[in-house]
Protein backbone atom coordinates (compact mmCIF):
# COMPACT_ATOMS: atom_id res chain seq x y z
CA UNK A 1 0.00 0.00 0.00
CA UNK A 2 2.92 2.37 0.61
CA UNK A 3 4.13 2.38 -3.02
CA UNK A 4 2.10 4.21 -5.61
CA UNK A 5 1.28 2.36 -8.79
CA UNK A 6 1.75 4.36 -11.97
CA UNK A 7 1.11 3.20 -15.51
CA UNK A 8 4.37 2.68 -17.42
CA UNK A 9 3.64 5.37 -20.06
CA UNK A 10 2.26 7.98 -17.64
CA UNK A 11 4.66 10.76 -16.58
CA UNK A 12 7.74 8.69 -17.36
CA UNK A 13 6.91 6.13 -14.66
CA UNK A 14 7.56 8.59 -11.80
CA UNK A 15 5.37 8.83 -8.77
CA UNK A 16 3.58 12.08 -7.99
CA UNK A 17 5.86 12.71 -5.02
CA UNK A 18 8.97 12.23 -7.14
CA UNK A 19 7.65 14.64 -9.81
CA UNK A 20 7.07 17.29 -7.13
CA UNK A 21 10.55 16.73 -5.71
CA UNK A 22 12.12 17.02 -9.16
CA UNK A 23 10.17 20.21 -9.87
CA UNK A 24 11.26 21.72 -6.54
CA UNK A 25 14.89 20.84 -7.20
CA UNK A 26 14.66 22.27 -10.71
CA UNK A 27 13.07 25.44 -9.34
CA UNK A 28 15.84 25.89 -6.77
CA UNK A 29 18.67 25.45 -9.24
CA UNK A 30 17.40 27.28 -12.33
CA UNK A 31 14.93 29.97 -11.30
CA UNK A 32 16.53 31.45 -8.21
CA UNK A 33 18.46 34.01 -10.23
CA UNK A 34 15.42 34.86 -12.32
CA UNK A 35 13.38 35.70 -9.24
CA UNK A 36 16.26 37.49 -7.56
CA UNK A 37 16.42 39.95 -10.47
CA UNK A 38 12.71 40.77 -10.34
CA UNK A 39 13.10 42.95 -7.23
CA UNK A 40 13.09 46.72 -7.08
CA UNK A 41 15.78 48.72 -8.77
CA UNK A 42 18.34 50.19 -6.41
CA UNK A 43 17.37 53.68 -5.35
CA UNK A 44 19.44 56.55 -6.64
CA UNK A 45 20.45 58.61 -3.63
CA UNK A 46 20.47 62.34 -4.19
CA UNK A 47 21.53 64.63 -1.36
CA UNK A 48 19.02 67.26 -0.28
CA UNK A 49 19.97 70.78 -1.32
CA UNK A 50 19.62 73.64 1.16
CA UNK A 51 16.79 75.09 -0.97
CA UNK A 52 14.86 71.81 -0.79
CA UNK A 53 15.37 71.55 2.96
CA UNK A 54 14.23 75.12 3.50
CA UNK A 55 11.13 74.60 1.35
CA UNK A 56 10.09 71.50 3.27
CA UNK A 57 10.76 73.15 6.62
CA UNK A 58 8.60 76.13 5.59
CA UNK A 59 5.68 73.99 4.48
CA UNK A 60 5.81 71.08 6.93
CA UNK A 61 7.20 72.74 10.06
CA UNK A 62 4.35 71.57 12.28
CA UNK A 63 5.07 67.93 11.43
CA UNK A 64 8.73 68.39 12.30
CA UNK A 65 7.90 70.10 15.60
CA UNK A 66 5.28 67.53 16.62
CA UNK A 67 7.39 64.53 15.44
CA UNK A 68 4.60 63.32 13.15
CA UNK A 69 5.09 61.82 9.72
CA UNK A 70 2.94 63.61 7.11
CA UNK A 71 0.52 61.77 4.87
CA UNK A 72 0.34 61.76 1.10
CA UNK A 73 -2.06 64.70 0.91
CA UNK A 74 0.17 66.86 3.11
CA UNK A 75 3.25 66.00 1.05
CA UNK A 76 1.46 66.78 -2.21
CA UNK A 77 0.35 70.16 -0.81
CA UNK A 78 3.98 70.88 0.01
CA UNK A 79 5.05 69.93 -3.52
CA UNK A 80 2.41 72.16 -5.09
CA UNK A 81 3.30 75.07 -2.79
CA UNK A 82 7.03 74.83 -3.62
CA UNK A 83 7.18 73.60 -7.24
CA UNK A 84 10.55 75.16 -8.12
CA UNK A 85 12.49 73.92 -5.13
CA UNK A 86 10.98 70.42 -5.09
CA UNK A 87 10.65 69.75 -8.82
CA UNK A 88 12.87 66.62 -8.70
CA UNK A 89 11.20 65.03 -5.66
CA UNK A 90 8.04 62.98 -5.29
CA UNK A 91 5.72 62.86 -2.32
CA UNK A 92 7.38 59.78 -0.82
CA UNK A 93 10.78 61.50 -0.80
CA UNK A 94 9.24 64.44 1.06
CA UNK A 95 7.52 62.12 3.51
CA UNK A 96 10.67 60.19 4.33
CA UNK A 97 12.70 63.39 4.60
CA UNK A 98 10.35 64.63 7.33
CA UNK A 99 10.26 61.22 8.98
CA UNK A 100 14.05 60.93 9.08
CA UNK A 101 14.54 64.52 10.18
CA UNK A 102 12.06 64.21 13.05
CA UNK A 103 13.77 60.97 14.09
CA UNK A 104 17.12 62.77 14.14
CA UNK A 105 15.68 65.54 16.28
CA UNK A 106 14.13 63.02 18.66
CA UNK A 107 17.50 61.29 19.17
CA UNK A 108 19.21 64.51 20.24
Amino acid sequence: MGASVVAPGCCGGKSALRRVQDRALSFKTTNIFYFANLGKKPAIRRPWTPEECAAIKRQLRRFLIMNITPGKADCEKCLSAEPKALKNRDWKAVKYFVKNRSYELRKK
